[in-house]
């Protein structure tokens, strides 16, 4: 990562981040959508966002969020895990701030004895398929919900651990 003012943090449980942190986060990962939306997020990321193994990855600029992403245990096969709503701030981005925080929740789930990681891609979004790529992810012969995630109108990518 570029920007050595940046920390990457791992949260298991919702009181190491402060609700400002947590309001950031909401917005950054679904914009501004009205109150009670954004109440309903930072209420989801408080508790055990899944109800299986799962933690919140952030990148800090001081108290800042200025990046997040979400990993999760598959519940039908702990060795297989799950990651998602990467999100960095515009003004933020191509500093290696998203590779720094999937890097992270890779070094994290390796510890839990992971085998592999997923993830969805919106399909037609080129610049997700290429840092993926550059992530050694490769597209998933997977095809069923991975812990009820929507597939439809997205690729699964996979990368082995």
């Amino acid at each position: 990562m570029r920007d050595k003012s940046i920390r990457i943090q791992i949260s298991e449980y919702a009181g190491e981040i402060t609700g400002k942190q947590l309001k950031q986060t909401a917005i950054l990962r679904h914009g501004r959508s009205g109150r009670k939306k954004l109440a309903k997020d930072i209420g989801h990321m408080r508790r055990d966002p899944f109800g299986f193994t799962s933690f919140q990855v952030f990148a800090l600029a001081g108290e800042k969020v200025v990046g997040f992403a979400y990993f999760c245990q598959d519940e039908s096969d702990a060795a297989q895990w799950y990651y998602g709503d990467l999100a960095v701030r515009e003004r933020h981005r191509r500093k290696g701030i998203a590779t720094a925080i999937v890097e992270k929740g890779i070094c994290a789930i390796k510890e839990k004895n992971a085998a592999k990681l997923f993830t969805h891609i919106d399909d037609g979004d080129e610049v997700s398929f290429a840092f993926h790529q550059e992530m050694l992810f490769v597209p998933s012969e997977r095809k069923e919900q991975i812990n009820g995630f929507i597939v439809t109108g997205r690729t699964i990518y996979e990368r082995a651990l």
